[in-house]
């Protein structure tokens, strides 16, 4: 697998953002708890590092756990029914 050099393009390396970093125990918490709220199948279809962005952008507000979970289910929703994983391959 190639290596990308992104201080070269002009861009910060992704596995330095936090973004990129694991979940906080704080936000593991969060996270089971909307993954309990889902469809089991949802977390294999979105990717780890979509998965850290939508639990942290939605850490402000008031309902965060149904607020979360819902964003969540269409996310996944709309990357099943489009069949992303496979997407390069079409």
């Amino acid at each position: 697998m190639t290596s990308v050099n992104w201080r070269a393009l002009g861009l910060d390396d992704p596995s330095e953002l936090q973004e990129g970093k694991p979940f906080s125990p704080e936000e593991e918490a969060v996270y089971a708890q909307v993954i309990a709220r889902i469809d089991p199948a949802l977390p294999q279809i979105v990717p780890k590092r979509m998965q850290y962005c939508i639990i942290r952008g939605f850490w402000g507000y008031p309902d965060r756990i149904n607020d979360t979970a819902e964003a969540f289910r269409k996310i996944g929703e709309w990357r099943k029914t489009h069949d992303v994983i496979n997407i390069v391959q079409r």
